[in-house]
């Protein structure tokens, strides 16, 4: 969650989008501000809750962006779920700009890129939800954003 913004200022007291990450979401016409999420994870979402928030593309059919924001009970990284889904002919300049964003993570865990994902079909999937967290028992919701 600390990768999707970067600290700027002398002192590092602003944060913005993080820029390789947001030059992918302007690509896919993709409405989200990266900073407002951060703010929301670490300010209003305690830990053993969280949704899943899907963020679709408003000019582009098939881009969207999602991001599982349930906090662990034991995660002290606060590690959090993305995808990103876009159409077949923006797959080059999009995937150098994610790779990008998580070769420079502080903490990579896991990246795939995949005709088909499995995980993000299961986490985008409507019909799944509610989802109880076993180890909560937290109810969790996916959230459809429109920019």
């Amino acid at each position: 969650m600390p990768d999707l913004v970067s600290w700027i200022g002398v002192e590092e007291d602003t944060c913005i989008s993080n820029p390789d990450l947001r030059d992918a979401l302007n690509k896919l016409d993709i409405q989200v501000n990266l900073v407002e999420l951060y703010e929301r994870f670490f300010s209003d979402i305690p830990v053993g809750k969280g949704d899943v928030y899907l963020f679709p593309s408003s000019n582009r059919e098939g881009n969207f962006f999602a991001i599982d924001l349930y906090r662990g009970i034991t995660d002290q990284m606060d590690i959090v779920n993305i995808g990103l889904r876009c159409r077949v002919e923006l797959i080059p300049e999009i995937a150098r700009s994610v790779r990008s964003f998580f070769d420079s993570a502080s903490c990579q865990v896991h990246y795939e890129q995949a005709s088909f994902c499995k995980s993000l079909n299961e986490m985008t999937d409507s019909e799944r939800y509610p989802i109880t967290i076993e180890e909560t028992g937290y109810k969790q919701q996916l959230v459809v954003e429109n920019g």
